[in-house]
């Protein structure tokens, strides 16, 4: 039952990470969410009178069209829970958008600036609903407006620079304010279901925020701080479990309410139903106390999903097409600007001609306009308009590889992190103890001083290991260089923990935007030394081969190598086992393998420097790159 709970969860989640992907249903959201979020701290009082908070909210300096739905939102839930009294408060938020839609086109919003702004609005008002309308709040009330107004706008802008916690406690205890005042059932205000699940889940500042919220709210005459203070304190004693703790909430209001001799059980509803939203699957991630990993998982995971959004605006982002007429025109011109026909008929024909004519291999003077009297002056400007037309489209073609390789990288950091942030959970899975040692062994000839081929071999996180070839083009320093690159930024990527199939399309991402199409070819094979299962991922490399007792088995298909292009997927991936004593050769193109592994003569139990260099000396052939052999096999570790 708890594993299908648990699939389920996941699967709500997958299809709200779709639906956040629309960018119209991300905006249908935000807008519904600012609205409902203004309504409900609207409702917000202290001495049964409206406050100025949704006017702080407003005014931070929220670029966009997000402050709108939240101010009529706000408006809204004046005249509904207050009526009358509440066209103070729509008055403020009359006078605060403009002033929010000012403060949002700075690059920064000055705290102090918006707070003086909105405590200056509410200081104004009073006076007019003073002398104007009559209204009968008295003094101590209209200068806690003013200060209200004041220091919550400076409390929202910290919150929203993520400057310090205690701002963030203070605006959960103004959050469970404005909650304790709306009730969808008569029994059933929705501040004590809020109070009730950060009792058992926020940090202790916060819960005591939240405790002070209802008490300063008047909707009982029991001290709830007390109560969720007792509560926080008693669900941190030790093996206490999750159900245990969300039965600790209710005991102790009860507890308190008899010690107080103040019977009120209209609270008992919302704290039980809050205790109950604490244990399901999936509970609000800022509310969660939080360790240094926790914590650690928590700015991977945002990290990731701005990279996401990141890459989803540069795919929404589109080209701009080619202006082929206005080349067209532009040819025309410049042959007809300088022509001694006047009045000639064929300008217009001219700058009509079909855009058609910038894609073709070759003109000629037929397809110019019959009635043009020099049709060879405009060939030849309509040949340097295909030559703009190539050029442009080449800057183009450019650019949007650029725009492809950002996207893709986005794409993978996104995914890195999020892996990273799940093995944070996982760590005692982990560092489980490897049960096989790897022997690699290496050996190779170049046809110059300087060597194309490059073996690296190195561990990586969570017990993998990884043998990579990296075949640089042709011969000589070039090739040694390219290897030298190829292989030192592959391996940095690896042992980072970087996913293998992300780091060589990095790699090749990275020979598209050099212009390095074919510059070397990689083999990497990454070994799992717990279970002694291997991947072999090859982009344009030789086939390699498995060498174990049932003979020798060719793995791995040569394709087109690194660079050619960023669609498509071009590397080949095998998976196989190394339990049994089984043997990997990788070969660099200087060798011919099916002669190399032949003149093995089936003796495959040697060690794997004897199978290495019996292998290059074996394989030689007339070919003029280097040639190196590579040899992975595992051994079982006793005990």
């Amino acid at each position: 039952m708890k594993m299908q709970l648990g699939e389920r969860t996941y699967r709500w989640r997958r299809l709200v990470k779709k639906w956040m992907a629309d960018s119209q249903i991300r905006k249908l959201l935000l807008g519904i969410g600012c609205f409902v979020g203004g309504f409900c701290l609207s409702a917000a009082s202290l001495g049964n009178y409206p406050q100025p908070f949704c006017l702080s909210a407003l005014c931070i300096g929220a670029a966009g069209w997000l402050p709108l739905p939240f101010a009529i939102g706000s408006g809204l839930g004046y005249w509904v829970f207050w009526g009358q009294a509440g066209l103070q408060g729509i008055f403020w938020l009359a006078l605060g958008l403009p002033v929010c839609l000012w403060l949002g086109q700075k690059e920064k919003t000055p705290s102090l600036l918006a707070a003086g702004l909105t405590g200056l609005i509410v200081a104004v008002s009073g006076v007019i609903f003073q002398l104007w309308q009559g209204e009968a709040a008295p003094i101590g009330m209209y200068l806690l407006r003013v200060g209200l107004a004041f220091g919550s706008t400076w409390l929202f802008c910290l919150v929203q620079e993520r400057q310090t916690p205690a701002a963030d406690w203070v605006a959960m205890g103004i959050g469970v304010l404005a909650l304790a005042q709306i009730a969808p059932l008569r029994l059933l205000p929705l501040g004590y279901v809020a109070a009730g699940l950060m009792a058992l889940s926020a940090p202790f500042p916060a819960v005591a925020m939240a405790g002070l919220a209802l008490d300063l709210s008047g909707v009982t005459l029991v001290p709830m701080t007390a109560v969720l203070c007792g509560a926080y304190l008693v669900r941190l004693l030790p093996g206490l479990p999750k159900a245990g703790q969300t039965a600790v909430l209710p005991v102790v209001y009860v507890l308190v309410m008899l010690l107080c001799g103040r019977m009120d059980v209209a609270p008992l509803p919302g704290l039980v139903l809050g205790g109950v939203l604490y244990l399901l699957p999936v509970r609000p991630q800022g509310l969660k106390r939080r360790g240094g990993v926790d914590m650690a998982q928590v700015r991977l995971e945002m990290t990731a999903v701005a990279l996401e959004q990141a890459q989803q605006l540069l795919q929404e982002a589109k080209a701009h097409p080619l202006d082929e007429q206005a080349l067209i025109t532009w040819a025309a011109e410049r042959a007809c600007g300088g022509c001694t026909v006047k009045n000639c008929p064929a300008f217009d024909q001219a700058k009509s001609l079909p855009k058609e004519l910038l894609h073709r291999a070759a003109l000629e003077e037929a397809d110019m306009p019959a009635d043009c009297k020099k049709k060879g002056r405009l060939l030849r400007s309509l040949q340097l308009g295909q030559d703009q037309y190539r050029s442009l489209k080449a800057d183009r073609d450019r650019r949007q590889e650029y725009r492809a390789a950002v996207i893709q990288q986005y794409a993978f950091l996104a995914a890195y992190l999020r892996e990273m942030a799940e093995a944070l959970s996982k760590e005692p899975e982990l560092r489980q103890q490897a049960r096989f040692q790897p022997e690699v062994a290496v050996c190779s000839q170049g046809k110059e001083n300087a060597n194309g081929d490059r073996c690296l071999w190195f561990s990586g996180t969570a017990n993998r290991y990884y043998v990579l070839l990296c075949d640089g083009m042709g011969t000589g320093e070039g090739a040694a260089y390219e290897a030298k690159i190829a292989g030192n930024m592959l391996r940095r990527l690896l042992i980072a923990g970087y996913p293998a199939q992300y780091a060589l399309r990095s790699l090749n991402s990275l020979c598209v935007l050099r212009g390095r199409a074919g510059a070397v070819t990689v083999d990497l094979v990454e070994t799992d030394l717990r279970t002694g299962h291997a991947v072999l991922y090859k982009w344009g490399a030789a086939s390699s081969w498995l060498l174990d007792k049932t003979g020798p088995a060719r793995i791995g298909q040569e394709g087109p190598p690194p660079g050619i292009c960023m669609e498509e997927v071009q590397e080949t991936v095998d998976r196989f086992s190394l339990q049994q004593g089984a043997a990997l050769v990788l070969l660099s193109d200087g060798l011919d393998g099916e002669t190399a592994v032949a003149a093995l003569k089936g003796d495959y139990n040697q060690p794997a420097g004897f199978l290495a260099s019996a292998i290059l000396d074996g394989g030689k052939s007339d070919s003029p790159d280097d040639a190196t052999a590579a040899v992975l096999r595992l051994w079982q570790i006793d005990g």
